[in-house]
């Protein structure tokens, strides 16, 4: 293996290590609720996951005969993945990665990652996500938030409140576990629009 320090932001690699994404796995039984919500309202032929982790919304969305995909920047996520490794691209996401690394989706995923890089990381994800999908599906804690909506608005995004609500009634019930509770305060559907 080449020099992985040089490769990936090794601090989080270290974090999100086998075992940090092992004990994520009691977390799975959301996936089939968040999954459903998610198709009932954007009816995606296509899903890649930013940071993806051991891929259980991945492998949800193949159980729904979805095309999907994972991109972590752990190692680590092969050793785990719930789904084939072939579909799991290990890239820096915090890095540009170029159109031929990955296949267009019509949807990217990206949860609980903004939480944990730091701001001035954000355009360039930001970018990865678009370079891959028209359509964003973001989960994003309150304290990076407003940093976060200026750059999407500055990429001519705007904010799908709709469909955002949509999802959420679908996943009301849940509202209140802590598994379900992160994703539903934090949720973001952005969409490309025209440059005005």
């Amino acid at each position: 293996m080449k020099n992985i320090s040089a490769q990936f932001n090794t601090d989080l690699m270290n974090k999100f290590n086998a075992n940090f994404m092992r004990k994520r796995e009691h977390l799975s039984w959301r996936a089939p609720y968040i999954c459903e919500a998610i198709v009932d309202v954007l009816a995606p032929d296509s899903v890649v996951d930013f940071g993806c982790g051991h891929g259980d919304l991945v492998d949800e969305f193949l159980k729904w005969h979805i095309s999907s995909f994972g991109v972590d920047g752990s190692i680590y996520a092969k050793q785990v993945a719930k789904f084939d490794p072939k579909r799991l691209f290990i890239l820096d996401i915090t890095k540009r990665i170029a159109k031929n690394k990955l296949p267009m989706c019509d949807l990217s995923i990206c949860l609980e990652v903004f939480s944990v890089i730091e701001k001035d990381r954000f355009p360039v994800l930001v970018s990865n996500l678009l370079r891959f999908s028209n359509t964003l599906l973001i989960g994003c804690g309150e304290d990076k938030r407003f940093n976060l909506e200026t750059i999407l608005q500055e990429k001519y995004l705007h904010r799908a409140y709709e469909k955002e609500d949509l999802i959420k009634t679908r996943l009301n019930k849940f509202k209140r576990k802590l598994a379900i509770k992160a994703f539903w305060y934090g949720l973001m559907i952005w969409e490309k629009g025209e440059k005005t």
